[in-house]
């Protein structure tokens, strides 16, 4: 992100995380603003980030109204605003409404600060009309602060129009064999202006015009007054933005029980997908999963990216084949990534969740609690009512999290990422339970990460009888980490 800030006038302002849901999706982004640019990034890691989005803030715009046109994911409305650009819309999702409103507040002063500077701010347009009866033309200058509305309300009186609540502004090229319908809060001089950059496909700035307002229109560009469309029809897609940080929850969970289904055709494996009291009782672990658990804890805590980096897939599928063969695999000579991967592979093709899907609601209702001893209690009495195998594998799950959270200088993992990694592994839906296939992706995606991250935080308060297990394997995986140097350097090529 450093390199990609190299003006001096680019002054740091403020960072943080937002939630930026569109139509269809939600994606966590992490936001940096600058006193003329807005940068937005996927979060990796530990201070590691990959960058989605560099926006020039007079290109961008904000309302506070109009969210139902984009989407119908966000809760709170009080705590959201729209922020957009030509051919993308989000709404910003914020944790509560004073964090929404601090950083509205200084995103309309840097963004109003930085078009009054813009040259030219100007531009003269064509705007067409067609009654029954004829079509009118018109030509109008617009500024790059007069919005949609504002721009249909001049011309209701231009054409001698009343009902202006019915009519929508559209723009249209000869590019775009359909019109693209304008939200009331967007810009029309903004896409005018993106339509002249990709005509002259230069790095001249617009203001080499000696004029301050552009006397003649350039480009094939004009903007249609139409009556309006429908909404859920008007909704422009994100496709091009960015990967999703979650797989939409409804299409991830049909996908998952035509992939259950399918498997009743063929011969059951003897490790993954078998239910867990087959595999974990209230004491021990199958061998094959101990294994993977002993490996994990004395070469996979340093691991930098461990769950996340994803390991050589031909070994992966390989070992995974052997496996649930009943091959019993010497893992330790391989990479830890590997036994990463297949943990992960394990929680994800049990029958139900390790959290059990049937209280999959009380768990996502444990990230709107605000009292951290309420949440510790809460988490406490969920796992209490556990079957006696989803216990003794969770503690030693989160006993293992909580040893790679304590070592993240090395491994670049802390709790947050731990959640992206493993939550949707740990609350996906039975294949009986069809239901939760309409659970709002919205919801899923934000409160299963939150409570996730509540669990990883706080393993050592919850989990109380593993206290000192868990900080006996930190304290001998410290003494080991000098001896395993060579070893990781030559399994980590496998």
């Amino acid at each position: 992100l450093y390199t990609t800030m190299n003006k001096e006038s680019e002054k740091y302002l403020k960072e943080g995380r937002i939630s930026f849901v569109s139509a269809d999706r939600i994606e966590e982004r992490y936001v940096f603003l600058f006193t003329d640019t807005i940068l937005i990034a996927k979060e990796k890691a530990l201070n590691t980030f990959c960058l989605k989005e560099k926006m020039h803030l007079k290109e961008i715009w904000i309302s506070e109204k109009g969210m139902q046109s984009i989407s119908d994911c966000f809760r709170r409305s009080d705590s959201c605003f729209i922020i957009g650009w030509p051919g993308k819309n989000f709404i910003l999702e914020f944790s509560c409404p004073e964090e929404k409103n601090n950083w509205l507040a200084i995103l309309k002063t840097s963004i109003l600060h930085e078009k009054l500077k813009e040259r030219p701010r100007k531009a003269l347009v064509t705007v067409q009309f067609a009654s029954a009866d004829e079509t009118w033309n018109k030509e109008l200058l617009i500024d790059n602060l007069l919005t949609s509305s504002d721009l249909i309300k001049e011309l209701s009186y231009e054409f001698h129009l009343s009902d202006t609540d019915s009519l929508q502004l559209f723009y249209t090229t000869e590019q775009h064999t359909t019109p693209i319908p304008l939200e009331d809060f967007e810009i029309p001089y903004e896409f005018y202006i993106l339509d002249l950059k990709s005509l002259y496909q230069s790095n001249s700035s617009l203001s080499d015009c000696n004029d301050s307002v552009r006397k003649r229109r350039f480009g094939s560009g004009i903007f249609l007054l139409k009556p309006k469309i429908d909404n859920a029809r008007n909704r422009r897609t994100t496709s091009s933005y960015a990967s999703q940080m979650m797989i939409h929850w409804k299409k991830k969970s049909n996908n998952y029980n035509k992939h259950v289904g399918s498997l009743q055709f063929r011969r059951q494996g003897k490790f993954f997908g078998k239910p867990l009291a087959t595999m974990v009782t209230d004491q021990s672990m199958c061998p094959m999963l101990e294994k993977i658990f002993d490996h994990l804890y004395k070469s996979g805590i340093t691991t930098e990216g461990i769950f996340r980096k994803p390991p050589k897939q031909i070994t992966f599928r390989e070992v995974k084949e052997q496996i649930d063969a009943g091959i019993d695999v010497n893992v330790e000579r391989l990479s830890p990534t590997v036994s990463a991967s297949l943990l992960k592979e394990f929680l994800r093709l049990l029958p139900d969740s390790l959290f059990t899907s049937s209280c999959l609601d009380k768990w996502l209702s444990l990230s709107l609690l605000t009292d951290n001893y309420a949440k510790l209690q809460t988490a406490q009495k969920l796992i209490s009512n556990l079957p006696a195998e989803n216990k003794f594998l969770l503690n030693n799950l989160m006993c293992l999290c909580y040893c790679i959270v304590e070592n993240c200088a090395a491994n670049h993992m802390d709790s947050y990422s731990l959640s992206i990694c493993l939550g949707p592994g740990l609350f996906h839906p039975a294949k009986q339970n069809t239901n939760l296939c309409t659970v709002n992706a919205r919801r899923i995606a934000e409160d299963l990460f939150l409570s996730v991250k509540t669990l990883f935080e706080n393993a050592i308060r919850i989990f109380i009888g593993k206290s000192s297990t868990v900080r006996k394997l930190c304290s001998d995986n410290e003494q080991q980490n000098d001896t395993n140097e060579s070893n990781q350097k030559q399994i980590l090529a496998l």
